[in-house]
């Protein structure tokens, strides 16, 4: 899925001064749009069970709920699904407190989000020494992903094809190179591997005595997904679970593995395919924002790479006071990319570059297929790419 990440902030005026067990947060209106024109609010509790007409207890738990006032839908008017954390900041605009939830929580449109935040106690929040109450207002930011599907439909080879294909793969009559995979051996042809220019068949040439090629750092089982659509043209089903949103650490983890085996033996069509499954499954939050980012930029996974990138921009100011920027550190020149895209969000000019740098990595490799060219690599070389086929273009059509 594209990724918009956006933060909508709200104040809960004259908070000290509220006594009601259920208070609306927000301007005079309670509700606040975001820049994509969708209307949100914040209901905040202070008992344990929203509508609870019992006396509240002498020093209740803040609860925070979302909800939202209809569709939900990008700048661009398409139609997208919501993941949501909440940020309570303190006077100087720190981040004081956030849930520690694994994933993002999900709100459908037109309604209150199915997940709360229990955040602090009143009296923590009405404690001087904290310092969180700004001229007696509470202060919550709400960091929103719209998250709308890249439209993508894993490729399909016509049935025959890939029953003849799967069968010439499942026999082993005929097959001339071999592969020694974490203590199992798994064969193919060699005519096959010529056929997809992959590092695979650049080993079988390689090996004069028939002898098995040793690889190392990955699994049979990944190996073996690699091999299958090197005949067949077929993604593995854990790609079709995770666009189809089922989801499971196991199965990002063997999406990542996949990845990496992709991008060592250069089986472009399956990398890319994976980045943009793993892209539509995951949710990204500020506690792995930053492992996303390293294995993005490590595996040459641009579309990824956008997507954890556009987040950290969203949240910059909050990120760079925190341990990932200590992550970050260990990377010189991926920081520096950060640092660029954030001068970037901050000034909303982007004059002197060319139109093909405002692309999206969907929108780039999109364009570049449509001219018959390759679409592997990270971001600069796509659009180094593109406009090198457009001026092309152009000089084609002064002559």
């Amino acid at each position: 899925m594209s990724i918009k990440p956006l933060i909508v902030p709200f104040t809960f005026r004259n908070y000290a001064g509220q006594s009601s067990f259920i208070q609306t947060v927000g301007s005079s209106t309670a509700w606040v749009d975001d820049d994509y024109g969708n209307s949100w609010r914040i209901n905040i509790f202070h008992v344990g069970t929203p509508g609870d007409d019992s006396e509240p207890p002498a020093d209740p738990m803040v609860d925070v709920r979302l909800e939202n006032s209809g569709d939900i839908s990008d700048n661009e008017g398409v139609e997208a699904d919501a993941y949501f954390t909440f940020i309570l900041r303190d006077a100087r605009g720190s981040v004081y407190a956030e849930p520690d939830w694994d994933e993002p929580a999900a709100v459908a449109p037109g309604t209150t989000a199915d997940a709360s935040w229990q955040a602090v106690r009143r009296s923590e929040i009405l404690n001087e020494r904290n310092n969180i109450l700004r001229d007696g207002n509470l202060h919550i930011d709400v960091h929103i992903q719209l998250k709308e599907s890249l439209g993508g439909v894993l490729f399909k080879a016509p049935p025959s094809i890939v029953s003849k294909m799967e069968q010439l793969f499942e026999d082993e009559e005929d097959k001339d190179v071999s592969f020694q995979v974490g203590g199992e051996t798994l064969s193919a042809h060699k005519i096959i591997l010529k056929k997809d220019p992959s590092v695979l068949f650049s080993f079988a040439e390689e090996t004069e005595d028939g002898s098995p090629i040793i690889i190392n750092d990955t699994t049979p089982a990944i190996f073996r997904m690699i091999l299958r659509y090197i005949y067949t043209g077929c993604f593995p089903s854990l790609l079709v679970d995770l666009q189809d949103g089922w989801t499971s650490r196991n199965t990002v983890e063997q999406c990542k593995d996949v990845i990496d085996a992709a991008n060592r033996f250069g089986v472009v069509g399956l990398k890319l395919a994976a980045d943009e499954a793993l892209v539509e499954a995951m949710t990204i939050t500020a506690k792995n924002v930053a492992d996303w980012l390293i294995f993005a930029d490590a595996k040459t996974c641009p579309l990824l790479k956008e997507q954890a990138t556009a987040y950290f921009v969203s949240r910059s100011e909050d990120l760079l006071n925190s341990d990932t920027s200590n992550q970050l550190r260990e990377s010189p020149r991926l920081l520096t990319e950060l640092m660029v895209e954030i001068a970037r969000s901050a000034n909303h000019r982007r004059d002197f570059e060319d139109d093909e740098s405002r692309l999206s990595v969907k929108e780039l490799r999109y364009r570049l297929r449509e001219v018959g060219l390759d679409v592997d690599g990270d971001k600069e070389i796509l659009v180094a790419r593109l406009l090198k086929a457009n001026r092309g273009q152009q000089m084609d059509e002064t002559e």
